[in-house]
């Protein structure tokens, strides 16, 4: 029964990042991911009991997304 509860523990932790976990990935504080000043805002939390959780998914695609954003080159037009 604690092999199987486990296998579940860890499925759900590769599924979802604590508030926490998030704040350390991006080097921001906790208070930044709760507020939603460092672009928490474009992801849907998910509420466990007390506990807030952001999807893994989610939270990838927009790091790509930003990624993305910031390698662009702006093209410039010459007169």
């Amino acid at each position: 029964m604690s092999l199987m509860r486990s296998k579940r523990t860890n499925k759900f932790e590769q599924k979802y990042l604590s508030v926490a976990e998030l704040a350390t990935r991006w080097s921001v504080s906790p208070s930044a991911i709760y507020s939603g000043k460092c672009g928490t805002a474009a992801l849907t939390p998910i509420r466990f009991g007390k506990a807030l959780r952001f999807l893994l998914t989610q939270v990838e695609a927009l790091e790509r997304d930003r990624e993305t954003a910031h390698t662009r080159i702006p093209s410039f037009s010459r007169p």
